[in-house]
């Protein structure tokens, strides 16, 4: 949801999520938040043994953004409203899965996932992090993204879809120290 209010408020890309250290979060399921290098909040899982404490049995999860900073951002570098048309031609999903070490940023990932896949990539998503018990000895986590390809001008064929691929595979593993899966 947070994703979305940036996106909508086109802040998306100077948002940056960073691993946490709020003493009641869960340390790989929270992420401080900062708009341009300056902290406007944090979002997480709250440790269950403090959930338990309260007699709930479910996951809670909680999320605190500083409105005032991102007004005041705003005010200081308001924003073009800007259309783009929803294009006839269809969508082109891949799925791509990497060991990396436990403690990166995932969010940097993305952005270069994005970079490297150019105009013709138009999402990028995580939708699966692994840690197995050997994994976890190794200080790995296994994350999978959804990319999602599409052309506002013609329909992708396959041979440029897994160029764009191979190209964001070998970007990946030489930058992030990342094994493909």
């Amino acid at each position: 949801m947070l994703e979305n209010i940036f996106f909508l408020w086109q802040i998306e890309k100077e948002i940056v999520f960073s691993s946490n250290c709020i003493s009641f979060l869960d340390p790989f399921q929270g992420a401080e938040i900062f708009l341009n290098k300056e902290k406007i909040g944090f979002l997480g899982q709250v440790f269950p043994a403090i959930v338990q404490n309260y007699q709930i049995n479910k996951p809670v999860f909680v999320a605190q953004i500083s409105l005032t900073k991102i007004f005041n951002y705003l005010v200081d570098f308001p924003r073009a409203i800007t259309y783009k048309a929803i294009s006839n031609f269809p969508v082109s999903e891949r799925d791509l899965s990497f060991l990396f070490p436990e403690d990166l940023d995932y969010n940097r990932i993305i952005k270069e996932i994005k970079v490297v896949g150019g105009e013709k990539l138009v999402e990028v998503s995580v939708f699966d992090v692994y840690q197995s018990v050997e994994m976890s000895k190794k200080k790995q986590k296994s994350v999978s993204y959804r990319l999602v390809f599409q052309s506002s001008v013609k329909t992708l064929e396959n041979k440029e879809v897994e160029e764009s691929i191979i190209n964001i595979c070998e970007k990946i593993k030489e930058l992030f120290n990342a094994e493909l899966r």
